[in-house]
């Protein structure tokens, strides 16, 4: 069953077309033997989530919280970019999807259509206009350079969207989540996530990302030497902190303002930096989370367990038939570019999006005294 266009769930741009399927089933955030409620949103493209691997180990990375029992309860909401002919319930792209959310036990699946413009006054702002110093040289790209930035706008239309779902269980229940926890469909974990036990003890301060590089370090991307890792937490406000926008475990106040980040590009977000949070990188994407991370007063941020010793980004190797736009994955890869794998000793000792995972753990620092 779909819901029509500008559901009251979904508050995307109407430029930014969806399609909801409706959940068969009632948040688990009403249940009342819950002592811990967590939200997880899984958004991005799907494209390697297609193939049923991809789908087992992300099961397998959550599983010490979806098989930890009544007292923890968790909700899965799928925000995904759906293909160029994923345009009604009978496409062959929107049943995979749905089978996808089926195993992954989401209560709501939206499938984003089309691109997100972002539209400031008379600007239309259709693709991202990224001019930064990045890891190029020192070279500057993005030949028209506007006075709002828009790079990863996308991305934040849609965990908008799946914060406004979030918001309307937690009115029905007459409850909020303690915890948000967002991921990415294509990444893969070294670990699991820690066990539940562990969650009712984290300290309601700390954020966790899946990279933290603390200053002072060279302006390059994901320099693995450089990263925080297992190391004490920091504050957010550190200046030329970088912090990655992949995945994200944080406390409801948090998700608050980084799942709104798109309000802030709709106000214009300029080019030209207004403080001394990210340096060099003010128009990356990632300085938006940065911001939001530090609007929301007195964060630390550490690094995710799952991911801080070894993760990849997976690559489809795309099959393209005659005549057709729409692609198929036929199978994948770890992304062989520097950047996008993390200690590839640790990762290549382990089998292949592997769903026989090690727990991780929350370091001792980031857990407070549990009663």
């Amino acid at each position: 069953m779909l819901q029509p266009n500008g559901s009251s769930a979904i508050r995307a741009h109407p430029s930014a077309t969806f399609m909801v399927i409706a959940p068969s089933s009632a948040p688990r955030i009403h249940a009342r033997t819950c002592t811990l409620r967590i939200a997880i949103c899984i958004s991005g493209k799907p494209k390697v989530l297609v193939q049923p691997r991809m789908r087992e180990h992300l099961r397998a990375v959550l599983r010490p919280l979806i098989d930890s029992g009544s007292t923890v309860c968790t909700d899965t909401y799928l925000h995904l970019q759906g293909w160029l002919r994923c345009r009604s319930s009978s496409d062959p792209c929107e049943r995979v999807l749905r089978s996808a959310a089926e195993e992954l036990q989401a209560r709501s699946l939206v499938i984003y259509r089309g691109r997100s413009r972002l539209h400031i006054g008379t600007h239309s702002l259709a693709t991202p206009q990224i001019c930064l110093t990045m890891c190029l040289g020192g070279k500057r790209f993005g030949s028209n350079r506007q006075p709002c930035t828009s790079a990863g706008y996308e991305t934040a239309v849609k965990l908008r969207g799946c914060l406004r779902q979030i918001e309307e269980a937690e009115a029905a229940a007459g409850v909020a989540y303690q915890f948000v926890l967002r991921l990415r469909p294509d990444i893969e974990h070294l670990r699991s996530l820690p066990a539940a036990a562990e969650w009712r003890c984290l300290r309601p301060d700390t954020a966790y990302v899946m990279i933290v590089l603390p200053p002072p370090h060279k302006t390059k991307c994901y320099p693995g030497h450089a990263r925080l890792g297992k190391r004490q937490a920091l504050t957010v406000e550190t200046p030329n902190l970088f912090v990655d926008d992949n995945l994200a475990l944080l406390p409801r106040h948090a998700a608050q303002t980084y799942f709104s980040i798109a309000d802030g590009f709709e106000q214009c977000v300029r080019t030209t930096r207004v403080n001394e949070l990210c340096q060099k990188r003010w128009e990356w994407p990632e300085c938006r989370v940065t911001q939001a991370l530090a609007s929301a007063g007195g964060l630390r941020v550490a690094e995710l367990p799952s991911t801080v010793d070894g993760f990849a980004i997976i690559d489809c190797m795309w099959r393209q038939r005659p005549n057709q736009t729409n692609k198929t994955c036929k199978w994948q890869r770890r992304a062989n570019a520097n950047r996008h794998i993390s200690e590839r000793r640790l990762l290549h000792k382990q089998p292949f999006l592997s769903t026989r995972l090690n727990v991780s753990s929350f370091a001792p620092d980031n857990l407070a005294s549990c009663r």
